[in-house]
């Protein structure tokens, strides 16, 4: 009977381990660019679909929409590149999480030279860090969406 107890117990304490879900999340893919001249559309996918950054020229607003953080009652999340945080405006539907960046500050078109520092976002409790090349990514969309970079 013990050794029934002890089982029951560890199984239960393995199934809540097994419930709770992740708090952060890593991509390995890597992005891609397309600017279409017609629209004034610029806009980086990341290869595993977990991120989309677009813009449209030439003074448009450039939403970042994250299909992994995508929890509901998100209002406000963390986007952070290297060491540099900034706390932005968010929403979510469930499904996906949508997030505004600001022209300034910090000015993305301004940070193609930090190609090695990580990009992530934070919301819900929940961290999803991009791919490497995002930083890059994310300078080309910022500097073809406003020609200024900012």
């Amino acid at each position: 009977m013990r050794r029934l107890l002890i089982a029951m117990g560890a199984l239960v304490a393995l199934s809540a381990c097994a419930s709770s879900g992740p708090t952060s999340a890593g991509s390995a893919g890597t992005w891609n660019f397309t600017y279409d001249s017609a629209t004034g559309v610029a806009r980086a996918a990341q290869s595993d679909a977990g991120a989309t950054i677009q813009c449209q020229a030439p003074n448009g607003d450039m939403l970042l929409v994250d299909s992994v953080l995508g929890g509901r009652g998100v209002t406000s999340a963390e986007f952070k590149i290297g060491q540099h945080p900034i706390t932005v405006p968010a929403q979510s539907n469930g499904r996906q999480l949508t997030i505004r960046l600001p022209r300034r500050p910090p000015n993305l078109g301004a940070y193609a030279h930090l190609s090695q520092e990580p990009v992530s976002v934070t919301a819900g409790g929940r961290t999803h860090a991009y791919a490497p090349d995002a930083v890059q990514k994310i300078a080309q969309v910022a500097n073809a969406c406003w020609p200024s970079g900012s």
